[in-house]
């Protein structure tokens, strides 16, 4: 199998990975990042997580097409499997980081503006 159909394959298995914790957010009702905003909506999720999903399964099918690879063949199993486990490695770097969290609450416009501080006595 050619280099250019292994890499195929793998990013097949990112998306395909990509996409079940946006299918899984947008189920439970929460507010997770996509391309589209930091703060999505469960409705944005389930869009990008079918995007990735059908996106994945598209380029699955078309590689296998190109390299000649029959349904029942698993070849393509391994670089698939590696772009899915790539994947999921990132994100619990990323998530570990908790860079995809917010690490601000809403404060007081006083509160970060220095300057915007005003002392009142009584």
């Amino acid at each position: 199998m050619q280099t250019s159909f292994r890499v195929r394959y793998f990013f097949s298995g990112v998306a395909l990975a990509n996409s079940m914790p946006h299918f899984a957010v947008s189920l439970t009702g929460r507010r997770n990042m996509t391309p589209f905003g930091r703060d999505s909506s469960p409705a944005v999720n389930l869009l990008w997580g079918g995007i990735n999903f059908l996106g994945g399964i598209f380029l699955l099918r078309w590689t296998d097409r190109k390299a000649g690879v029959s349904a029942n063949s698993h070849e393509w199993l391994m670089a698939l499997l590696s772009g899915g486990l790539f994947w999921s490695l990132f994100m619990a770097v990323v998530e570990a980081a908790e860079f995809t969290h917010r690490t601000q609450t809403h404060r007081a416009r006083s509160d970060w503006i220095p300057s915007a501080r005003v002392s009142v006595r009584g």
